[in-house]
């Protein structure tokens, strides 16, 4: 096996060798491990040190693989371990998936936890604006015109025999709110929420 100084001595003009056009990606990964590793980046990677890299980004993705690099790297020196060449690092590989799952995991609670957060104060500014709008604009009504729309919506309830008397009161209340709010021309959270989002993205 060649050591990496030796290698690194005919790198030069080499650098883009046959194992770096087969797959640059590979190769970038490769050259990560040996710059993390040895201070250089521009040695040759050799065709095994190719298939591993092929391995853990054909299997797992170029995410976790440039993830694995790093992981495998930092458990190395911990270890006091120093790996001449990438097939080194393959002992780490089901420690570092293991690591890189609670990883992602962590990321989606987290995401999920955020998006949660954003909706719960969006739709306390919705409540907010819908409040301000529907008390504007029933200030703005004159007594009698307020009385005039209570009997009527009392009317309809007292004319629906489907609806318990007992509950009439609150039905009227509920369905006053919900003649002003149309009235007022307040908005549906959805509705609000795309014109906010339009706003935002002009």
């Amino acid at each position: 096996m060649e050591p990496p100084a030796a290698r690194s001595e005919r790198a030069g003009s080499q650098v883009h060798d046959l194992a770096d056009s087969r797959n640059p990606s590979a190769a970038a990964l490769v050259q990560q491990f040996y710059q993390s590793i040895h201070g250089a980046a521009d040695l040759i990677p050799q065709t095994k040190e190719i298939e591993h890299a092929t391995h853990l980004i054909e299997t797992h993705g170029r995410e976790f693989a440039t993830f694995f690099v790093d992981f495998a790297c930092h458990t190395a020196r911990q270890r006091d371990f120093h790996p001449e060449v990438f097939g080194g690092l393959m002992r780490y590989e089901r420690r570092a998936l293991a690591a890189y799952q609670r990883q992602q995991t962590k990321r989606a609670r987290e995401t999920a936890d955020a998006a949660e957060a954003q909706s719960a104060w969006l739709k306390q500014q919705y409540e907010q604006e819908s409040r301000t709008q529907l008390s504007a604009y029933r200030d703005g009504l004159s007594p009698a015109a307020l009385t005039v729309l209570e009997a009527q919506v009392r009317e309809e309830l007292m004319a629906d025999t489907t609806i318990p008397r007992y509950v009439l009161n609150a039905r009227l209340k509920a369905e006053l709110h919900d003649r002003l709010t149309r009235q007022a021309g307040v908005p549906s959270y959805e509705s609000w929420l795309r014109q906010r989002q339009e706003i935002l993205h002009e």
